[in-house]
């Protein structure tokens, strides 16, 4: 071998200088890397499936506030009272979380009424115009860095219009960061458990080998009376 290789052998011995590390290091890192790799584990399976069902509740939502509102629109509607067609969208998007925005449009397709500030956007009216809005059902949608699930109910089968409302995935995030929170806190529990345990196992473990070190130190100083504390019967 060249002599820079044996240089770097004698100087770099990752076996050796593995089992010079303390057996309290040792396992505690043991019990560190098993409460990683379970807690990784967990939030990567649990994850996805929990976005899926959060999801679908999601849209159920969205499905049952709009045929709230397409029945309770039926008479203000019909009437022509916009104005109180209006009062019940802003007082339904300011009772429903998580709601972006609400229109109510007539049998043509023309906005009767919307919860916007400054009007309709051209995108929302041109998926309108184009059909890619059908009179029922639900559509996602993008808005930004956020996606909005749009549920349509038919006001009266249809012959009066139709209603628009979308959520934001801001309860789909919520509840995703609250279930990662989880499982840190978990992980973090898990780790001071382990590190407790592992200083007592050591302890127990150490206890008698440092009784007879201490006792063979004596020895060598010439303390012949010197003896290793016995901890088992």
């Amino acid at each position: 071998m060249s002599r820079p290789g044996r240089w770097f052998r004698s100087r770099f011995r990752p076996v050796e200088a593995l089992t010079s590390v303390p057996i309290f290091f040792k396992i505690l890192g043991i019990g560190f890397l098993v409460a990683v790799q379970f807690g990784g584990a967990t939030l990567f399976f649990t994850r996805g499936d929990l976005s899926e069902r959060l999801s679908r509740a999601l849209e159920q939502r969205a499905k049952s506030s709009a045929d709230w509102l397409a029945t309770g629109l039926e008479r203000a509607v019909i009437t022509g009272d916009i104005v109180a067609v209006q009062h019940q969208l802003a007082s339904a998007q300011a009772s429903i979380e998580d709601v972006r925005y609400i229109v109510v449009r007539s049998a043509d397709g023309k906005p009767l009424a919307h919860t916007f500030p400054h009007g309709i956007p051209t995108d929302l009216e041109r998926l309108a115009r184009n059909g890619f809005a059908p009179a029922e059902g639900t559509t996602v949608l993008s808005a930004g860095n956020r996606t909005l699930l749009e549920a349509r109910r038919p006001i009266l089968g249809g012959s009066a219009g139709m209603v628009q409302i979308a959520f934001t995935d801001a309860s789909i995030v919520r509840g995703v960061t609250s279930h990662q929170e989880s499982v840190f806190r978990a992980l973090a529990f898990s780790v001071c458990a382990g590190t407790i345990l592992g200083l007592l196992l050591t302890t127990l473990v150490t206890r008698p080998v440092w009784s007879l070190v201490l006792a063979t130190q004596r020895i060598g100083r010439g303390d012949f009376a010197a003896r290793s504390r016995v901890f088992a019967q």
